[in-house]
């Protein structure tokens, strides 16, 4: 099932691939650490992101999601355009923003993205 081809012609895998390594990158977590935090042996993980052909199993799935904090529908989505919203808490961050000038928007903004380079230190 996983290794079907998707819409867009990558595969399922490539998918789980790409985006495992996109969270390595932006959250400088180390695989030891993702391991611990989902469940998944550190071989697995470094299985998933060095084999591009790795068929990764449903159960796995559900623990990268758990690692990434993610649902699965996050996991496979694709279009950049679609945003899953996690509750009323980021409903009301997205209201509150649409109330302001654009210009505290683009102050906000950049201080959302301080926080998070703060978290990777």
């Amino acid at each position: 099932m996983w290794s079907q081809k998707g819409r867009e012609g990558i595969t399922n895998q490539s998918v789980v691939r790409e985006k495992l390594l996109d969270f390595f990158n932006e959250t400088n977590m180390s695989k030891y650490k993702f391991a611990k935090r989902s469940g998944l042996s550190t071989s697995t993980i470094y299985d998933i992101v060095q084999k591009e052909d790795y068929d990764v199993r449903e159960s796995n799935i559900m623990k990268i999601c758990k690692g990434m904090d993610v649902t699965p529908f996050e996991l496979f989505q694709t279009d950049k355009k679609v945003l899953v919203i996690n509750g009323p808490k980021e409903i009301n961050v997205i209201l509150e923003m649409r109330y302001l000038p654009e210009e505290y928007r683009e102050r906000l903004i950049g201080y959302l993205r301080c926080l998070r380079d703060d978290m990777k230190k």
